[in-house]
């Protein structure tokens, strides 16, 4: 930490030190299920069983990669998902679009009433 942080009263520092440990945590709530996943997915299946794999792979193995890769379905699944976030992309700055458009004009009728419902759904 710089000389300013010296410089903060200590209802300051007090703060500054728990936002820096509530963002360490949240970022370790993020990151050690993502390494768990990791390893599991370097360690063979039937010695996943056994549990105990954590954070690193007791033994290493391609084995669930080449089962997934080898099947058929890999190349249809990847299709439905570009499909799904091509076209849900697609629709979801369309409507957009046609909302503002909408909650902009001062003349249609119940503008504040979508005004409202919008503003108020996005915010919570």
């Amino acid at each position: 930490m710089g000389t300013e942080f010296y410089k903060l009263s200590s209802g300051e520092k007090t703060l500054k030190v728990v936002n820096f440990l509530l963002i360490f945590l949240l970022c370790l709530m993020i990151i050690l299920p993502f390494l768990n996943v990791f390893a599991l997915s370097f360690n063979p299946g039937k010695d996943a069983e056994r549990g105990g794999i954590f954070f690193w792979p007791r033994i290493w193995s391609l084995e669930n990669y080449h089962e997934v890769f080898i099947s058929s379905n890999i190349g249809s699944a990847f299709a439905v998902s570009a499909f799904r976030t091509i076209l849900g992309t697609i629709s979801a700055v369309f409507l957009t679009a046609m909302a503002a458009f909408a909650v902009k004009s001062k003349t249609m009728p119940g503008v504040k009433f979508f005004t409202l419902v919008i503003f108020f759904t996005n915010a919570v």
